[in-house]
This record gives structure tokens, C-alpha cells and sequence, in this order.
């Protein structure tokens, strides 16, 4: 998500009031820019993350009284969680977390003015349609899809045993059907509950979408303004800016990465054959 703070997340957060929750935090990245936000506007922030893989502690004290850090599953921390503004939600990707996520933001806000505005990162591929488990053990076994540590390649529903993206994770083996991935689940809740939603997806970089009740955007002017903003031509210029830098720097990198490692190959065989040839003059 912190690729998109500055185009899609900031303007969100100063167009809507209340604390703002952070549901997966992965390296921190996104949340170093929630905690300045939140100390700037004097807001609360949560974040809640089984296992941060930055240093908690630190950004804690930094952040002084506004920044909670909650290492648990969301699931079992969510019905206390209450009187917040904005939920950013990229945690566990699978139909069962997002969809009783759903549930029990739900419960805490019942009325359509006070539903907090959500926002969420993979609504598209590899896991708009596919459910990823990070510990399958926290899903209960009859709300799991059959899965396997194998890779993702794009346009296939089956897993690959030859293409390696996210092969390290559980995923389902088939994409698609019922009860299956993160927009799945979007759409189940939006479809089951009695408030009525405005849903803006943007399909890039694994997808972001935004969900508003449609009373709290009737009511909030700049939110209304943000909306309007991602529909139109000089965001999209912008967000094509964001995304090319992105893209950009990700090649190079794995260019880098591969040239180094070509490399240290090189160099491996050279000392190997120079090892043979001394035993040999031996």
C-alpha cells in the first residue's frame, strides 16, 4: 500500500475524521506514514499485525500516545476495536478473514454514517479470486479451500510446479468459485448487508478499492471531492507517474539482484576450474 500514500491514502485520511486502523503491516512501510499523519491531525492509530517485521517498540515511542500496536490476529482483535474513522485492510488474503473482518467492523458500526471508510489493497491478481493462507492453521479446516505451496502465474486458475511467484505461500490451488479470495468476500458482504456502499476499484498494482457507505459520502463533501478525483483524467496521469516509478525501480532492482548473481556464478566456476587445473599439475 505505501506506494499509493501520497496519490490515494493521504487524501483519503484528510478528507475523513476519526482514528485510523491498519490491518497487516508487513515491514512497516506504510505505517511510518500513518504515524505521521496521525501525530500531525492527533489522531489514534492501531495497528494490528501477528508478526510486524519492523522494530514495534521503536515506532511506538515515536509515535508517543497515539500509536497502539496490537500482535494478533485481527479476527480476535477487531470487537474491541471502536470509534475509529478509517480501516486500511491488506492483512491475511483469503474469504474467510476478509469476509468476518467485514462482519465485525459491521457490528461495531451498525448505522451507515458511522461505518468507517475501508480501504483495501489485492482486489485484483493473484488473490482478487484466489484465497492465500499465511498459516492455515488460524482458518478453520471447513472454511479452507484446498491448497498447496505452489507458484501463481498469471491467466492460469490451476497452480504452477514450474513458475515460482509466491510459491512459498498456501495458495488455492484453483482460482475462482465460491467463497474464494479477497474480492469475493467484498462483494458477499457488500451484497448481504443492509447498508448501502459506493465501491471505486482501482486495478493496479494488485488492486486497490474503496469502500464508503453511501450516507457518509452524501455527508462528507471532501470525501465526495476524493471520490470524484480518482475518477478523473489528472489522477490518472498521476497514478500512471506513481506506477512507472514503481515498475522502474522494481526492474532495476531485480536486474541488480540478477547481476550480482550472475556474478558470483561466474566467479564460483571460475574457481572451481582453476581448482581441478591444480590438482591435475599436481
Amino acid at each position: 500500500m505505501h506506494h499509493f500514500y501520497r496519490t490515494i491514502i493521504r487524501p483519503i485520511l484528510n478528507a475523513t475524521k476519526g482514528g485510523v486502523v491498519e490491518i497487516g503491516a508487513d515491514k512497516g512501510a506504510n505505517t511510518r506514514n500513518l504515524v505521521r499523519h496521525c501525530k500531525e491531525k492527533k489522531k489514534k492509530l492501531v495497528v494490528v499485525d501477528v508478526l510486524p517485521g519492523f522494530d514495534a517498540n521503536q515506532l511506538m515511542q515515536e509515535a508517543s500516545y497515539s500509536f497502539q500496536m496490537l500482535q494478533e490476529e485481527s479476527l480476535k482483535v477487531l470487537p474491541f476495536i471502536k470509534d475509529m474513522g478509517t480501516y486500511l485492510i491488506d492483512g491475511d488474503h483469503n474469504w474467510y478473514t476478509v469476509y468476518n473482518e467485514l462482519k465485525l467492523i459491521e457490528k461495531n458500526y451498525p448505522g451507515a454514517l458511522e461505518f468507517p471508510v475501508l480501504i483495501f489493497h489485492d482486489t485484483e491478481w493473484p488473490y482478487a479470486r484466489r484465497d492465500c493462507y499465511y498459516e492455515p492453521n488460524r482458518i478453520p479446516k471447513q472454511s479452507q479451500n484446498p491448497h498447496q505451496k505452489s507458484g501463481i502465474k498469471y491467466g492460469e486458475k490451476a497452480l504452477s510446479k514450474t513458475y515460482r511467484f509466491n510459491e512459498h505461500l498456501d495458495n488455492a490451488i484453483l482460482e475462482g468459485g465460491a467463497k474464494n479470495g479477497v474480492l469475493t468476500a467484498i462483494e458477499d458482504f457488500i451484497q448481504e448487508s443492509t447498508i448501502e456502499f459506493e465501491w471505486l476499484s482501482i486495478p493496479v498494482y494488485h488492486g486497490f478499492g474503496i469502500m464508503v457507505s453511501k450516507k457518509k459520502l452524501e455527508s462528507n463533501s471532501k470525501l465526495q471531492e476524493c471520490l470524484e478525483y480518482f475518477n478523473s483524467n489528472p489522477f490518472l496521469l498521476e497514478l500512471l507517474k506513481t506506477l512507472e516509478k514503481v515498475r522502474a525501480n522494481e526492474v532495476a532492482d531485480l536486474y541488480n539482484e540478477n547481476a550480482k548473481l550472475r556474478t558470483d556464478l561466474d566467479q564460483k566456476r571460475t574457481r572451481k576450474k582453476g581448482w581441478f587445473n591444480c590438482q591435475k599439475n599436481t
